[in-house]
């Protein structure tokens, strides 16, 4: 009963910041607060993304590693490049309805790109392990020979 008091930031010094629950058959419309939280936020990291993508392209020693460095920084400034389009259009220019509902789709699928890409650095490392899980389990098989089937293993052996 104290909690749900207690997490009513509507009759807090807050409230400004945030809007009332939407019903389920409206959209959600942000204050201004919370469109210039967005665009500031997503606008601060495309210079820090741009800087980190090309630190690992300059410290990539082969071409796996280039491709890895290129297609985890591309995710990487499309996510805060396109995000922050949308959440500027969606802010100052909301009369654009198709232009806004294009660019929130776009930016859905960026964010599902960005996913995608931040794998890419772990490929190496991925391919690592699925080699270790695949001769992990007939290295398993033939040390368990040792002391049963010696016949068997000098078999291998041969």
């Amino acid at each position: 009963m104290f909690a749900p008091r207690l997490l009513d930031f509507q009759k807090t010094k807050y409230a400004r910041f945030m809007n009332h629950r939407v019903p389920a058959h409206k959209r959600y419309q942000p204050t201004e607060y919370e469109h210039a939280a967005n665009c500031a936020t997503h606008a601060f990291w495309i210079i820090p993304s741009i800087l980190g993508s090309s630190n690992l392209y300059f410290l990539s020693d082969d071409d796996w590693e280039t491709i890895s460095a290129w297609i985890y920084g591309l995710g990487l400034c499309g996510l805060f490049v396109v995000s922050t389009v949308f959440h500027t259009i969606s802010w100052k220019k909301s009369h654009l309805r198709m232009v806004e509902h294009c660019l929130h789709m776009f930016d859905r699928m960026v964010i599902y790109f960005f996913i995608a890409a931040s794998y890419a650095p772990w490929y190496k490392l991925v391919e690592l392990l699925c080699y270790i899980v695949m001769g992990f389990f007939p290295a398993l098989v033939i040390l368990s020979m040792v002391g049963k089937l010696k016949p068997g293993l000098t078999c291998l052996k041969q």
